[in-house]
């Protein structure tokens, strides 16, 4: 927490803990390995702010007997809005310059911050948190804040109505912390309830009636252990009392710091461990991670605590004291940075855009937050007008005095000085990049919905690609791979005139100007160089063939709309799979066999379908992992004896683990071109031309 401005005790070890939360946070969004359970900072935060705001409550309520609604709506708003609407000023300059076609949608978002509704907002729109293939977007963080001042709306009318209910026990504070026990029991039955596995969990993670959980927990806390109670006072209500009690023995000191170090140790094993997707966390785990983190609370709410002198460092301190500005600043920071900087670079990626956040976020503090925080905007105004009127120069060497005595500069001068610090910025990540070798080239995410794939493109047809093949005959699609595979495969061709290509994000850069320059390399010429005279490509980023992404259509329906044309002598290739697997993985009931019947039924009378397999390295998010990826191609091994017009390409036993961007999941340029070359290669070692099919049901490309 950062220094209080009155009489309150400081506690450094409540910014110790913020600082780990706030990093916890940052490495996740930054995709960074065994981060996974980062966003539970999240969950630390809520619980922190629900112990402080509570305690801030019962202090006025103990010492005036009532609450001050508009002294303390008016704190909190001075305190948190100057450096959102820096923010958001800064977020919608930069999309009108680098990203003008989501001016519109990034102002309804901003608006939704403004106004702390973002969490619902997003909710109802159908903006997932946990889109792994739309990028980061710089105000998908918002939601918290939101919770947050939600929270802080509502709470005092519910704390005055729980003390009012327990004022004549005499324990009362102890009465109010059951009840709001019993609350949290209700919003986290609600939570799961709520939860249905397979399904995006936006909803229930974002919902601020599931998300009360956490700071319910935390204010159960503030009613019987106010922070920084001396162990010399005397006098007070029944939990200042016992907060002291248990402060002033030293046995029970000692077991304190025991309780707080095993309950800090549960919550950073959460972070490492647990997996952004676990169902578990919403049958239970946030609740033992407020649990947890309320333990943490125990020794850190006392100053003189020996885990507050070691959580309460001087480093992670200043980093505490500024967490909300990093927080706030982090994700901006992330989205607006070029297109596969983070995926490619990470070991430099990582540290400039936390280095970039962390900077922002400390001349927020110093120039917005903390001068608004002490003084408010009306003040400061005043006391620099006054200087002007006085004939003084605030902030210049000429009348330095004036400037100390006025303890800040115009907030204005202030928030224009780190808005144009945070455009000038963006552009740093931009020529590291570019000093890397960094392009779109390398990043599938870039191209997501915009690879020219609207519905299905016509390689080279009348309906106009737009990219071009560039090649119709063989001898033009060189690849730069001449061997005699290659050569046999060109020649024995496909046993069929149309190839049509159903892909999901790891197909977008197989037809990618960005990724293969030369058309020859792309997937329409390849299937082109093997016979094909029509190839149509539907591919879209997020693609599973019962989930949807958006408004984008799913590969049951695609299947659907494309088998309606009714093309004649047409190879299908299903180059979808990896989605689904992952939905299993993380809990989806439609198993990867079902999945798989859904699209054979629809195409089990057509000519010839290819489904290549799956196979993912590393991958940067635990619902992908490869373990997943292989109980999806035992699945599809299994469908052949079902479907004679199904072959299997494998893929996952040819593919190179060097073919893969940083993420495991996506092909980066050189595999992209192999993968197109393999996938049409293997059209002909399954149909090949005048030929029967494959008779083993896995074929190999040839090479």
């Amino acid at each position: 927490m950062p220094r209080p401005v009155g009489k309150s005790t400081y506690l450094p070890g409540l910014d110790g803990l913020r600082a780990i939360a706030v990093i916890a946070v940052v490495l996740y969004h930054l995709s960074v390995p065994y981060s996974d359970g980062g966003l539970l900072g999240v969950g630390v935060f809520f619980t922190l702010s629900g112990y402080l705001i509570t305690s801030i409550l019962v202090r006025q309520w103990d010492r005036d007997g009532r609450i001050n609604f508009g002294q303390f709506w008016l704190r909190r708003f001075r305190r948190l809005l100057p450096a959102v609407i820096t923010v958001l000023i800064t977020v919608m300059m930069l999309t009108s310059f680098l990203d003008h076609g989501n001016v519109g949608k990034r102002g309804w978002e901003a608006l939704s911050a403004l106004f702390y509704y973002n969490n619902w907002y997003e909710i109802v729109v159908g903006d997932s948190y946990f889109d792994m293939f739309g990028g980061p977007q710089p105000l998908s963080h918002m939601w918290s804040l939101a919770v947050e001042e939600q929270f802080y709306l509502v709470w005092p009318f519910v704390f005055t109505a729980i003390t009012f209910l327990w004022r004549r026990r005499k324990h009362s504070h102890g009465f109010a912390a059951i009840t709001c026990l019993i609350l949290a029991a209700v919003s986290g039955a609600w939570m799961a309830y709520l939860v249905e596995p397979g399904v995006d969990h936006t909803r229930v993670y974002e919902g601020t009636d599931t998300r009360a959980l956490g700071l319910l927990i935390g204010a159960s806390l503030a009613f019987v252990w106010k922070p920084g109670v001396a162990v010399s006072n005397a006098s007070g209500s029944d939990s200042t009392q016992a907060s002291r009690s248990w402060r002033s023995n030293a046995l029970a000191r000692h077991l304190l710091d025991l309780v707080g170090l095993a309950g800090l140790a549960v919550v950073i094993v959460m972070m490492v461990r647990t997996d952004d997707n676990a169902m578990w966390l919403y049958q239970g785990g946030f609740a033992v991670l407020a649990l947890a983190t309320a333990a943490a609370l125990l020794p850190l709410a006392d100053e003189h605590s020996w885990m507050t002198r070691i959580v309460g460092t001087p480093p992670l301190r200043w980093v505490g004291e500024r967490s909300y500005g990093i927080y706030l600043w982090h994700m901006p920071v992330i989205a607006f940075a070029p297109d596969g900087f983070v995926e490619n670079h990470l070991i430099i990626a990582g540290p400039v855009l936390s280095a970039i956040s962390v900077i922002l976020a400390a001349l927020s503090w110093t120039l917005i937050e903390d001068p608004i925080r002490r003084h408010g905007v009306v003040a400061l105004t005043r006391k620099w007008w006054s200087g002007r009127v006085s004939g003084g120069t605030i902030g210049t060497a000429t009348n330095p005095s004036v400037y100390r005595r006025r303890g800040a500069p115009p907030v204005l001068t202030g928030i224009a000085s780190v808005i144009l610090l945070a455009i000038l910025a963006a552009g740093l990540p931009k020529a590291l990049a570019d000093g890397s070798n960094t392009s779109s080239s390398n990043d599938p995410m870039a191209a997501i919905g915009g690879s020219g794939t609207d519905g299905a493109v016509k390689v080279g047809g009348a309906n106009g690609d737009e990219q071009g093949d560039g090649a119709d005959t063989p001898d033009a699609a060189s690849t730069g791979h001449t061997d005699t595979a290659q050569g046999a495969s060109a020649q024995t061709g496909i046993d069929c005139s149309t190839v049509i290509h159903i892909g999901d994000s790891t197909s977008i850069a197989l037809n990618s100007p960005d990724y293969l320059p030369d058309p020859a390399d792309r997937v329409g010429a390849q299937y082109k160089r093997v016979g094909a005279k029509d190839v149509y490509l539907d591919i879209k980023g997020a693609r599973a063939v019962i989930e949807r992404y958006k408004d984008d259509p799913n590969a049951t329906e695609v299947v659907t709309t494309m088998k309606s044309h009714h093309y004649k002598d047409a190879c299908w290739v299903m180059a979808i799979g990896t989605n689904d697997a992952a939905n299993v993985t993380a809990g989806n009931q439609t198993s990867a066999e079902d999945r798989i019947r859904t699209i054979m039924d629809i195409v089990k009378d057509e000519k010839h379908v290819l489904w290549p397999t799956v196979k993912t390295v590393n991958a940067s998010q635990s619902a992908y992992a490869n373990s997943g990826m292989q109980h999806y191609d035992d699945a599809l091994r299994k469908m052949c004896k079902e479907y004679p017009n199904l072959r299997l390409y494998d893929w996952a036993g040819e593919v190179r683990d060097d073919w893969f961007i940083d993420d495991g999941i996506h092909p980066n340029t050189v595999g992209a071109k192999e993968k197109g070359r393999h996938f049409a290669d293997a059209l002909t070692q399954a149909f090949p031309k005048g030929k029967k099919p494959a008779r083993q049901c896995t074929v190999g490309s040839g090479g």
